[in-house]
């Protein structure tokens, strides 16, 4: 089944640091609407013939949504429609969420797409990191040298940072020293949310090695979510390290 996308994943303690930044993702979300309801509120049939005739409605949202309710009816027969709404398709981030649709039905041009637009530099970090957690849904690692390349670059957009970030527990063994130095680096970010999910991140980890990234961190940490964040992480990790 289609999941709706979240831009982070983020312990309740990194939340409220997050929450402190006006563009957070976690502000913006609400309860999620179903695909059936959000179809009908577009007025469109939940027939075979209505969704395939949707992929070519002139509103982005409908096509999405029509693409993931027949990939959720895990109706291969539809990938022809699909496939022909894709290469059509003249939103980036619309592209990535049809490939989605596409590969969850088994059609390769699906997985070959989100590749395609999470290694593209010329992207926008979001839409790269949108299909860099399709594939990660695809148990697919095609993506996560774009996920380093995000992180590593703090890429100006604190909404991508904070979903790259939420990759990484997904990344270990793939690259894995390489993702975890770009993560404690973020300890150092401008950005309150990026700092308290890179801490989270690297709690989540549970790898005792990133004591001293924390600890320094905490030593210079003036926002006091961040800190709480911090420090909790802290804990947990000397903990591990004790067990070790």
């Amino acid at each position: 089944m289609f999941r709706q996308i979240r831009r982070a994943s983020v312990s309740v303690l990194a939340a409220l640091c997050i929450g402190t930044w006006a563009g957070s993702p976690l502000a913006q979300e609400g309860q999620p609407e179903t695909i059936e309801n959000a179809l009908q509120r577009h007025h469109v049939s939940l027939t075979r013939a209505g969704l395939i005739a949707a992929l070519r409605d002139p509103d982005a949202e409908v096509r999405r949504l029509s693409a993931q309710k027949l990939a959720q009816d895990r109706d291969r027969g539809a990938i022809p429609a699909i496939a022909h709404a894709l290469e059509s398709e003249p939103s980036v981030l619309n592209r990535a969420n049809l490939a989605y649709s596409l590969a969850e039905l088994g059609a390769p041009a699906g997985v070959s797409t989100l590749r395609g637009i999470c290694i593209s530099a010329d992207t926008e970090p979001a839409v790269r990191m949108t299909a860099a957690q399709y594939m990660v849904w695809l148990k697919r690692p095609d993506c996560w040298d774009a996920v380093v390349q995000v992180l590593e670059s703090d890429s100006g957009d604190p909404g991508a940072t904070i979903q790259a970030l939420s990759l990484v527990p997904a990344t270990k063994g793939a690259g894995y020293e390489r993702i975890f130095g770009a993560t404690t680096a973020l300890l150092r970010s401008e950005d309150p949310g990026v700092r308290a999910t890179a801490s989270s991140t690297l709690g989540a980890l549970d790898d005792a090695s990133a004591v001293p990234y924390l600890e320094a961190a905490v030593s210079v940490e003036h926002n006091n979510g961040c800190l709480i964040e911090m420090q909790v992480d802290l804990q947990r990790l000397r903990r591990s390290a004790k067990r070790q």
